[in-house]
């Protein structure tokens, strides 16, 4: 039989990572954004996710993160369509 010391040990690593991303989730969701952002300032992002961010004015990092992975779940649900011949 294996004991509950040996179950928590192995799994006490991935818990202590678990808790240090929910404080940094808590961290990033408490830094604001300037609300006169220039977007299109910023190297990197593409020319969709800047028409987004401008268009939610997200307010904090967190709500940053969320338009971005509606983008590309946007970006990627019409390349399916696409590719099976729907109409988008």
């Amino acid at each position: 039989m294996i004991s509950i010391t040996f179950i928590v040990g192995q799994y006490d690593a991935h818990l202590s990572r678990q808790a240090a991303d929910l404080k940094a989730f808590a961290e990033d969701e408490s830094l604001l954004l300037d609300s006169k952002l220039e977007y299109s300032t910023i190297p990197g992002l593409s020319g969709e996710v800047i028409e987004k961010l401008y268009r939610v004015k997200p307010t904090t990092m967190v709500s940053v993160l969320l338009c971005l992975v509606i983008a590309i779940l946007i970006r990627h649900a019409t390349l399916r369509a696409l590719q099976r011949g729907w109409k988008v």
